[in-house]
C-alpha cells in the first residue's frame, strides 16, 4: 500500500470518529422553562423605610431614607444598617444622628448630615469595641461632625465646615479612620483622644 492510500484511508478513519461522535447524544428540549434565579434585594436583605424623623431605630435590621429628613435618628439596637441613600438628615439643635446608648455592629453609609447649628451631627461618643462603620457621609455646619467611641471604623467620608472637630474619636482604641477628607474646620481637623487608632 502506497503513503497516499494510507493517508487517504486514515483520513477517512478519522472523519467517521467524528461524524459518530457528533451524532445527537438526547433530546435538546428541557423538561420545563428555567426557573428563578435572581432573589429581589427585599428578599436578601428586607429593608425598612424611613420617610420622616424625629425616628428611632429600636430593633436590628436594614433602615433607609427615602427623603431628606428633619430632626435626629435615634439608634438603640444591635446589627443595624442605615443607607442614607444619597440624602440629608438636617439636625437642629441637637443631633442628627444620635446613639444614646451603645450598640454594636451598626453600619452608616452613603448620605448627608449637616448641623445647621446642631452640636453634633453624628454622635457616637457612647460606643465602646463597638464595631461600628461610619461609611460614605457628607458631614457638613456643625459643632462637631462625626463623634465615635472605640472600636468604630470612619471610611471614605468629607467632614467640613464644623466649629471644633471634624473627626472626634473617643477612648479611640481599636479605631480606624481611613480616605476621609477633612477640610475647612473652624478648630481641629481630627482629633485622637487616647491611643490605639490607625
Amino acid at each position: 500500500m502506497n503513503y497516499r492510500a494510507s493517508l487517504q484511508l486514515v483520513l477517512t478513519l478519522c472523519a467517521l470518529l467524528v461524524c459518530s461522535m457528533a451524532r445527537s447524544q438526547g433530546p435538546l428540549n428541557p423538561p420545563a422553562g428555567p426557573g428563578e434565579t435572581m432573589k429581589s434585594l427585599d428578599q436578601v436583605e428586607p429593608r425598612q423605610p424611613i420617610p420622616s424623623a424625629p425616628y428611632e431605630i429600636k430593633t436590628p435590621g436594614s433602615y433607609y431614607l427615602t427623603a431628606n429628613v428633619t430632626g435626629p435618628i435615634d439608634i438603640r439596637a444591635d446589627n443595624v444598617t442605615l443607607d442614607l441613600m444619597g440624602f440629608t438628615v438636617y439636625a437642629t439643635g441637637g443631633k442628627g444622628i444620635d446613639f444614646p446608648i451603645n450598640c454594636r455592629n451598626v453600619t452608616i453609609r452613603n448620605g448627608n448630615v449637616s448641623g445647621a447649628g446642631a452640636y453634633t451631627a453624628v454622635d457616637g461618643r457612647n460606643l465602646v469595641d463597638a464595631g461600628c462603620l461610619f461609611e460614605g457621609l457628607r458631614v457638613y455646619n456643625t459643632y462637631i461632625g462625626i463623634y465615635a467611641g472605640s472600636g468604630c471604623t470612619v471610611r471614605d467620608c468629607e467632614v467640613w465646615g464644623t466649629d471644633y472637630a471634624g473627626i472626634y474619636l473617643n477612648n479611640c482604641a481599636k479605631s480606624v479612620v481611613a480616605g476621609c477628607n477633612i477640610h475647612d474646620n473652624g478648630g481641629i481637623g481630627l482629633l485622637l483622644a487616647g491611643s490605639g487608632a490607625l
